[in-house]
């Protein structure tokens, strides 16, 4: 029977004791032509396993990928062929399952462009703000006006970014807005001088240099 050997882990294990493959060999009693192709291949006998991690001072199941050790554990279970065709189906459909609601719960830098009028004149910026992980992310704006954004994992995660005015007295909410997308475009707030409010999503900046 072979075992699937963490190749990474050897050549790692071999270079921290400064040893060529021939080292290595010599040390583990099997031949260049052998240590080569386990490095090269990853796979070997339990005995070339057992004199490289003799060699290389480490537990012999350590040396194995993680792949090995699951089937070396399934084997130990006794279960019936079929069974652990079904078993490694699973394992399959699961990390796939995992690897997919990373993706889509991964979110790069969001844009959000600011235009604000008021009686001391026109206060414009873009943000591209990174969705915060667990908490509350605070963007103070301009003369009591304020960005507070909140991102809620899940198999379509959502969005929530809530615009504040704060005065001496109060603070009052005059804008929320939730989100529910895999990749949330950029959006724009515009403000007048009445304190009436535009919300633009998706929105897509306007380059005048291009457009000539």
């Amino acid at each position: 029977m072979e075992y699937m050997i963490n190749t990474k882990l050897l050549k790692q294990l071999r270079k921290q004791k400064n040893w060529s493959q021939e080292e290595l060999a010599a040390a583990s009693s099997l031949s260049h032509r052998t240590v080569q192709r386990i490095e090269s291949l990853g796979n070997c006998s339990l005995e070339s396993k057992r004199a490289l991690a003799a060699a290389l001072e480490i537990e012999t199941n350590k040396l194995e990928s993680q792949e090995s050790r699951w089937r070396s554990e399934l084997q130990q279970l006794k279960l019936p062929q079929h069974s652990n065709l079904i078993v490694y189906f699973l394992l399959a459909k699961l990390i796939t399952s995992i690897s997919i609601f990373s993706i889509r719960n991964y979110q790069k830098g969001i844009e959000y462009s600011f235009v604000i009028k008021d009686k001391y004149g026109v206060y414009t910026n873009t943000l591209n703000i990174k969705p915060p992980l667990g908490s509350t992310k605070v963007i103070e704006l301009h003369n009591g006006y304020s960005l507070e954004v909140d991102y809620i994992f899940g198999v379509t995660p959502r969005l929530k970014s809530q615009l504040y005015l704060t005065n001496s007295k109060n603070k009052t909410l005059v804008h929320s807005s939730n989100r529910i997308y895999s990749d949330f475009p950029a959006v724009k707030y515009e403000i007048n001088s009445q304190g009436n409010i535009i919300f633009t999503s998706p929105f897509v900046s306007k380059n005048i240099e291009n457009s000539t």
